[in-house]
């Protein structure tokens, strides 16, 4: 393309040499211009980004370093019923199955019960049955060395930590200002970020 250019030019430069001079050394500045420009920037987009890069890593590290790993959470879900269940009108079924539902997801260890329904529902001679059913939902939080995560204070408070060590039931944590404690799973939770 260039080539093409410089050849017109010095056509043109034949017919008007002093006029056309300028023009031929225009386009050179112009390429040279475009020329410039692009090496450099190419050479020093790619060289700060990586040193960004380097710092907003380095910065997530000393994050992460704080705040440690996320631990591993699950929704458990099981299916569960009640036995027969009566009452004087059928729009009081529902809060008796929904109160027998919420009672046998907390034995077994859930924490909510979603989609009550009832079934086999019958109303004779002024008394209504149904069984209930339902999903027991809780949520299984799986903690491991390294996770960063919120500790129940005893003023009422939580501070956020890093599991340093797991012996059986007892955690060691470190708290963000280094003082370090050890404590039972049920003052840990998931930190809110």
């Amino acid at each position: 393309m260039y080539t093409t250019i410089f050849a017109l030019l010095f056509a043109c430069g034949d017919a008007e040499e002093k006029q056309e001079i300028p023009k031929p050394s225009t386009p050179e500045v112009k390429a040279e211009a475009k020329a410039e420009p692009t090496p450099p920037v190419a050479t020093k987009s790619d060289d700060m980004p990586d040193k960004s890069d380097d710092v907003a890593n380095g910065a997530e590290k000393t994050t992460t370093d704080i705040g440690g790993t996320k631990p591993t959470v699950k929704k458990e879900e099981k299916l569960i019923s009640t036995k027969k269940v009566e009452a004087a009108q059928s729009k009081l079924l529902t809060g008796k199955v929904e109160k027998m539902l919420k009672s046998e997801a907390k034995k077994q260890g859930f924490d909510s019960v979603k989609g009550i329904k009832l079934a086999k529902q019958t109303c004779s001679g002024g008394t209504c049955s149904a069984i209930g059913q339902g999903t027991a939902v809780k949520t299984v939080i799986t903690y491991a060395e390294g996770n960063g995560i919120s500790v129940k204070q005893d003023e009422g408070e939580a501070k956020d930590a890093i599991i340093t060590k797991i012996d059986g039931d007892k955690f060691s944590v470190k708290y963000a200002d280094g003082t370090e404690a050890s404590v039972t799973k049920d003052k840990l939770g998931l930190r809110k970020d």
